[in-house]
Parts: structure tokens; C-alpha cells; sequence
């Protein structure tokens, strides 16, 4: 099981500042599985959706980070799931001015925040838009949420780590 602040750490890391070369992807019809409910659907050759392991935050809470691009340049969001209360936050930046690193670690941020804290998601609405941040989109656990325009499944995070709670 993936440690939350390792992960949380991890997702503050930059970017290299070198010149990225990336190779193209095949783009598939079925998506690939990872542990703990990460996955990534290839969509095109430029664009990959990726969601990170859940990592089980305690008291009913999970969390998940979504990349949408590619390996030199994605967009990164969070998943928060309320499993007792069903519920899903994606949280993104609001902010396009600033670079992606600074957006990444702003969320980065966020999620060491939540883990700490574990606010509700009303809770956490608040926190990031007070951080500059929005709340993409607030769902019933199991239903897709919209990333840039990829329906992505919500229901995974809460079955693992508190028995199907949520959807």
C-alpha cells in the first residue's frame, strides 16, 4: 500500500527543465489497470488520461491525482472521494497564468492539506477556491466525472478500501 504523504510528496516533484522528447502512443480501446484503482486510457497519440492508486486517507476519505497530456505536458487535478457521504470532488487550478509545475504543486498543496486535516468536501470546496483552485465538478461516487471531455469512472477508490461504500 502506497504511504498517502509519499504520494502526496511525489506529486509536488517539478518537472525537468530539460527538453522532452516523448515518444507517441498507440492509442487502445481498453484501458490499462494498475494497483489500487489507477488506470490509463490512451486517446490519442498526443494524450493520455491517467489516474494515480487511491490512497486511503482515513475517516471515509481517499484521494487520486489525474493527469490529462502527455509525458512532457499534462494538465494535474485531484480526485477526492467521500465514501461515507458518497460523494467526489475533482478539484483543478483556476489559475493558467502561472506554469504548470506551480499548479501542480499548489494541488500537491491542497491534498497534503486534506490529509492532514480531512475536511468535508464542502469543507474542501472552500479551501481551494480560497487557494485559487475550483471544483471541476462535484459528483455521487460511481458516476463519471468530465476531464476535458474523457468521462472518467468515480467508483473504484471507495470499493477497495471501505467495502463498496460509495459506489
Amino acid at each position: 500500500m502506497v504511504r498517502p504523504l509519499v504520494l502526496i510528496a511525489a506529486m509536488a516533484l517539478p518537472e525537468p527543465l530539460l527538453a522532452c522528447n516523448f515518444a507517441l502512443y498507440d492509442p487502445a480501446d481498453k484501458v490499462e489497470l494498475g494497483e489500487a484503482c489507477a488506470a490509463t486510457w490512451t486517446l490519442k497519440t498526443d494524450r493520455r488520461v491517467m489516474l494515480s492508486p487511491a490512497v486511503d486517507l482515513g475517516q471515509g476519505m481517499t484521494l487520486q491525482d489525474v493527469r490529462d497530456g502527455h509525458d512532457c505536458g499534462y494538465e494535474f487535478s485531484l480526485i477526492v472521494h467521500d465514501c461515507h457521504s458518497a460523494g467526489v470532488l475533482l478539484v483543478g487550478s483556476e489559475i493558467h497564468s502561472r506554469s504548470r509545475e506551480s499548479d501542480e504543486a499548489d494541488l500537491a498543496e491542497l491534498a497534503r492539506h486534506i490529509a492532514e486535516a480531512r475536511p468535508t468536501l464542502d469543507e474542501i470546496e472552500v479551501m481551494a477556491a480560497a487557494d485559487g483552485h475550483q471544483v471541476i465538478e462535484r459528483r455521487i461516487s460511481g458516476q463519471q466525472v468530465d476531464v476535458a471531455g474523457f468521462a472518467l469512472p468515480t467508483g473504484c477508490a471507495c470499493s477497495i478500501f471501505y467495502d463498496g461504500g460509495g459506489g
